[in-house]
């Protein structure tokens, strides 16, 4: 999967209009590591992966109003998701509460199964986890919240799509629903329900790659005129 990646990636670098030098490179390196050090690869592509609004905002945005949201969004995709890999907000925590067995409180033992989904067994360390789950809520509150805001508000609500965004209040039951299901099958079994949700989310964060580059290349803009 790596390198099929990594050749999306090489493809979509033709494609994009600018910096398609850091495409090249990007592709580059995704091929090198996924021969060299496929483990390590997926583990710093599954983390990278959540700064891809990033890109989609940059594309949809120009100079004034692009450098204010490069720099407002890397408050929580950078800047948060950092201080709680130190572990400062988990001894602040501590301080607080006086007592440090509530760090460790974790439903379904998911604060045990699910370090190897972004970790070496030999680096399973709580702070980077979380800043792991810190950096994916954000990813979720600007692809669900504040992009399909920002179209609208730029006029592209009437582009055409593949499939119809639903209205608040359906999007809203649906999510619900899933969550629920979702919420009963983790409690039958949480190791096979989090082995069968990383196989999505692992096919999801490659598929990201070469669409993230088109969005930064300005790939995407001549099919939009």
């Amino acid at each position: 999967m790596s390198l099929s990646t990594a050749v999306l990636a090489l493809v979509a670098a033709w494609w994009m209009r600018e910096h398609r030098w850091l495409g090249a490179l990007i592709g580059l390196a995704f091929a090198v590591g996924a021969t060299f050090r496929p483990l390590e690869t997926f583990l710093i592509w599954a983390w990278l992966h959540n700064l891809t609004p990033i890109g989609f905002i940059a594309e949809i945005t120009e100079g004034e109003e692009r450098q204010r949201w490069m720099m407002i969004l890397f408050i929580p995709f950078v800047l948060v998701p950092g201080l709680v890999a130190t572990g400062v907000f988990q001894q602040l925590a501590v301080q607080i509460v006086g007592s440090a067995d509530l760090q460790m409180f974790s439903i379904f033992g998911a604060g045990d199964i699910p370090l190897m989904s972004f970790l070496p067994l030999q680096s399973y360390d709580l702070n980077l986890f979380s800043a792991a789950v810190v950096a994916t809520s954000m990813h979720y509150v600007a692809v669900i919240v504040l992009l399909p805001r920002m179209l609208a508000a730029k006029g592209s609500s009437a582009m055409p799509t593949l499939v119809r965004w639903p209205d608040w209040r359906t999007f809203a039951v649906i999510v619900g629903a899933i969550a629920l299901v979702a919420f009963g099958v983790y409690a039958v079994s949480y190791k096979d329900a989090k082995s069968a949700y990383a196989v999505a989310a692992a096919i999801h964060a490659w598929i990201e790659l070469p669409v993230l580059l088109l969005a930064l290349g300005q790939g995407f803009r001549p099919a939009r005129i």
